[in-house]
């Protein structure tokens, strides 16, 4: 919300970085060059860090040489514009003119940050309630406050921010935002599913069932996506009927040492998680995107 705030023309942040950046970027010969790449790998990361999300993940969980390769992939990804640029110079004859536009444009990309402050309001009301949502929602109105207070410098106005900033940490420790509404699980799940369970799981499949075990989050975009476009199809659901099958869900929205251990021995760091338990056997893993047609299939698929 401040980063929103501060595209959007509110207050500035780091503009002495900025400027100790560009310093550094003008020296001559390799150094200059050098810093060039920083500074981008340093402004580039924040936006990038939703689309390395998965990648990171999987990282941490591999071995130091597999984790070094995908770091260096990452590198290289950042790197190559400049590459390219360093081996086609006429490349750089393509890039857009800086001119007015610019300051537009960074306003413009205030927007998608205040939607994204609105979906995590809506993934936090999914977990401490309305109550929660509404005392956070009071915290951005003290933040938006303070960050005002920056454009005046008389004493009245440091001591108010000074205030509004101690207001708005003093939220998060309201107990609202520490409590776990216990209809969240209800809300989650439809009707025909229950909650996640080793020995609900171990029971399951000793009598041989079909399961479908659904680890999911309020927060994942892709598990919402799956679950609004596949889960809920009516292909699917009556291929469930037709099945018998037993669905759960992991819910982990809110870290759960089960969820994550269960997640742990699939070699994941992260949902969506999908698996299908046939005849007692082993699990077949799906894959994060979700088809109806690939479910189904997993679902009727004859024992291997």
């Amino acid at each position: 919300f401040a980063m929103g705030l501060a595209l959007a023309g509110v207050t500035e942040f780091g503009v002495g970085f900025m400027g100790l950046g560009q310093s550094l970027t003008q020296s001559k010969g390799l150094g200059g060059s050098f810093f060039t790449g920083v500074l981008a790998a340093l402004v580039a990361s924040p936006c990038t860090a939703p689309f390395m999300g998965a990648a990171l993940g999987y990282a941490v969980t591999q071995p130091a040489i597999v984790a070094l390769l995908v770091f260096a992939m990452l590198g290289l990804g950042l790197a190559s514009p400049f590459l390219l640029m360093g081996f086609v110079p006429k490349l750089a004859g393509w890039l857009p003119k800086p001119g007015a536009w610019m300051e537009s444009f960074r306003e413009l990309m205030a927007f998608p940050l205040f939607l994204t402050v609105a979906w995590l309001l809506w993934v936090l009301s999914r977990q401490a309630g309305p109550d929660g949502a509404g005392i956070v929602a009071i915290g951005l109105v003290v933040v938006a406050f303070a960050l005002w207070t920056r454009r005046f410098t008389s004493t009245t106005a440091r001591v108010s921010r000074w205030i509004a900033t101690v207001v708005a940490f003093a939220l998060l420790a309201h107990p609202a935002l520490r409590s776990m509404h216990t209809m969240e699980v209800a809300t989650h799940a439809e009707a025909s599913s229950e909650p996640y369970s080793e020995a609900r799981l171990a029971q399951l499949r000793a009598e041989h069932r079909t399961i479908f075990v659904n680890f999911t989050a309020d927060w994942c975009l892709t598990c919402k996506v799956n679950e609004r476009a596949v889960l809920s199809r009516d292909s699917v659901r009556q291929a469930f009927a037709k099945n018998h099958v037993a669905e759960m869900i992991g819910d982990w929205t809110r870290p759960d040492p089960v969820i994550t251990q269960a997640l742990a021995r699939f070699g994941r760091s992260g949902v969506p998680l999908y698996l299908v338990y046939r005849d007692g056997g082993e699990p077949q893993v799906l894959p994060q995107i979700l088809t109806p047609e690939s479910l189904i299939e997993a679902l009727a698929a004859p024992k291997e």
